[in-house]
């Protein structure tokens, strides 16, 4: 510590707002260019920026194969998407920023649900939320409804206000 103590540092509006996209980048592994799609096209959207921003990602199909428990991580999500193990109405998708539509079914592929990894993820997730349903025997599961905003699990709390002030 120096003569004049310890500095205070000081946080600015802009750094708080810089951390809450860094979450959310972080939460869902997308790049700088791709959060701005996203929010470009959630602005464009008649609903509130903050709740279409968080609509689009979830809708996301890496990260539907993530919330219905076919892996434990973002990043898992998007190898088996990759990969060519993923279903969606019965046709392989293999585009992790694939968006799914209320009503579409995701399959895991025969081979993925033997895979070690895949069923350590199933047999580890607890209850899916309320806007999916699971068919862990089937390996199957189905995007019922948009999610909203208060049904999204987020393992950090991330203010959608500040991601799109960040933007504005």
């Amino acid at each position: 510590m120096g003569q004049h103590g310890r500095r205070r540092r000081v946080v600015s509006d802009t750094y708080v707002r810089l951390l809450e996209k860094a979450k959310l980048q972080a939460v869902y592994g997308l790049s700088e260019a791709q959060l701005r799609r996203y929010f470009e096209q959630a602005s464009a959207s008649a609903g509130e920026t903050g709740r279409e921003l968080f609509r689009l990602l979830e809708s996301r199909l890496d990260s539907l194969v993530r919330r219905l428990g076919f892996a434990r991580t973002i990043a898992q999500a998007r190898q088996l998407v990759l990969h060519g193990h993923i279903q969606v109405e019965g046709r392989r998708v293999s585009k992790p920023g694939y968006q799914l539509r209320s009503g579409q079914r995701i399959r895991l592929s025969p081979r993925a649900q033997k895979l070690a990894t895949v069923q350590e993820a199933i047999h580890g997730t607890p209850d899916v939320p309320r806007y999916l349903r699971r068919d862990e025997a089937a390996g199957e599961g189905e995007l019922i409804h948009p999610p909203e905003r208060e049904e999204i699990p987020l393992p950090v709390p991330i203010e959608d206000r500040l991601v799109v002030e960040h933007y504005a």
